[in-house]
Order: structure tokens, then C-alpha cells, then sequence
């Protein structure tokens, strides 16, 4: 499973909030949480479907969506513009 989310905390200077994919594992149980491995460790720990590890830091986030289908998720974070971190 795989999650839309936006990093609450890091609003952009235009109001804009940066987001991104990330696994469903990597999101605490109350899912207000996620646990990131930073953002030059992204692309690989996602396709790689890291366990997040003692170097990952804890972000506070809003989940927007959630699927089990990744295309489903790019499509969606696509056609609504969302102002991603990185890209997969």
C-alpha cells in the first residue's frame, strides 16, 4: 500500500505544501506521522521498499490518499498538480 501525503510542516513560500508517495509502512499507526529517510535517500529506500531505520527522521504529515496501486497514485498526484519533494 502506498500513501499520498503532504509535509505539513514545510509550507512553501507561495502556501504550497510539498508531498509525496511514500509506502504505508512508513507512516505511523495514527497515520498523522512518517517516518523519512531524507530527501537524497528518497528515490532509492521507495523503490527499494525500505523498513525505515535509525537514520530516517519523524515528519509530521496529512495523508491525502491511499491505494495499493502506485500508477493509481502518480495519475492522481498528476492530474492535481501536487507539488512533489522528489520524483520517482
Amino acid at each position: 500500500m502506498y500513501a499520498i501525503v503532504d509535509f505539513v510542516k514545510e509550507k512553501a513560500a507561495d502556501g504550497t505544501l510539498p508531498c509525496e508517495i511514500v509506502h504505508m509502512s512508513w507512516l505511523s499507526p495514527d497515520m498523522k506521522f512518517c517516518s523519512w529517510p531524507g530527501n537524497s535517500q528518497y528515490c532509492r529506500a521507495f523503490k527499494k521498499g525500505d523498513i525505515p531505520g535509525d537514520g530516517w527522521k519523524k515528519v509530521a504529515v496529512h495523508v491525502k490518499y491511499f491505494s495499493s496501486e502506485l500508477n493509481l497514485l502518480k495519475r492522481v498526484s498528476k492530474r492535481l498538480n501536487l507539488n512533489p519533494r522528489r520524483s520517482l
